[in-house]
């Protein structure tokens, strides 16, 4: 029996595509709601009176391509799930679809495959924690008065030709 594409996946996983979905997609987005909701509440509320001024100040700078940045790192979380998912529409069947026609040899790669991947997206919900947590630290009011007199700095020195 082949696995839909979109589907709700069982628990325990009826085969490695279910797997997939319960691991590569599920769980990277529970470590993030759980690891990164408290400081990413925290943080927001403490720089959300800032915002206004912020997003201001930045435009104000002569830096080409951030839209481009914000897309780059939106389509790479989203490429990886979306691919696989396009295959599956329309290559289906890919791989195994039980349990019992994966080999031994292939179950233990999957094993290490889930194994490095679980560990690797900890490892990057654990540095943007601690990159939160760095964050509400610092003294925003201090902060701001020296991004202001930075830009200040780089108005006055605009003036000069280059």
């Amino acid at each position: 029996m082949a696995a839909s594409p979109l589907q709700l996946p069982a628990f325990p996983p009826a085969g490695p595509w279910e797997a997939y979905v319960v691991f590569v997609l599920w769980l990277p987005f529970i470590f993030r709601l759980l690891i990164l909701a408290k400081p990413m509440r925290e943080t927001i509320n403490k720089l959300s009176p800032h915002a206004g001024w912020a997003l201001k100040q930045l435009r104000t700078l002569p830096v080409k391509g951030m839209g481009l940045l914000v897309f780059n790192e939106i389509f790479a979380f989203l490429m990886p799930p979306l691919l696989v998912l396009l295959l599956r529409m329309f290559i289906d069947p890919i791989g195994w679809q039980t349990w019992s026609e994966v080999t031994n040899t292939g179950g233990a790669l999957l094993m290490l495959a889930l194994f490095f991947w679980v560990v690797a997206d900890l490892f990057r919900v654990a540095r943007v924690s601690r990159m939160l947590t760095a964050v509400l630290r610092q003294d925003v009011n201090k902060l701001r008065k020296v991004a202001d007199a930075g830009l200040r700095a780089r108005k006055w020195f605009a003036r000069f030709p280059a």
